[in-house]
């Protein structure tokens, strides 16, 4: 199981990463802000930003792909 989830990591290392941060970027934003605006003020751009690092890194693949074949 365990090199089952290193192949997963290693082929995904930049969304784990992302991941990761968004994660840690939303429990941060949890516990600081108490009001709902702030939150949701806060939690939106590392949302954002996740989604941008997705398309991004999904674009790169695709042209390393089409270079290989």
């Amino acid at each position: 199981m365990s090199k089952r989830l290193i192949k997963i990591f290693e082929e995904n290392k930049t969304w784990t990463i992302a991941g990761i941060i968004a994660a840690i970027g939303v429990v941060l934003a949890l516990i600081l802000f108490k009001d709902e605006v702030d939150r949701f003020t806060f939690i939106m751009p590392i949302f954002a930003a996740f989604i941008v690092v997705g398309i991004l890194t999904l674009a790169d693949e695709e042209e390393k792909k089409e270079k290989k074949n």
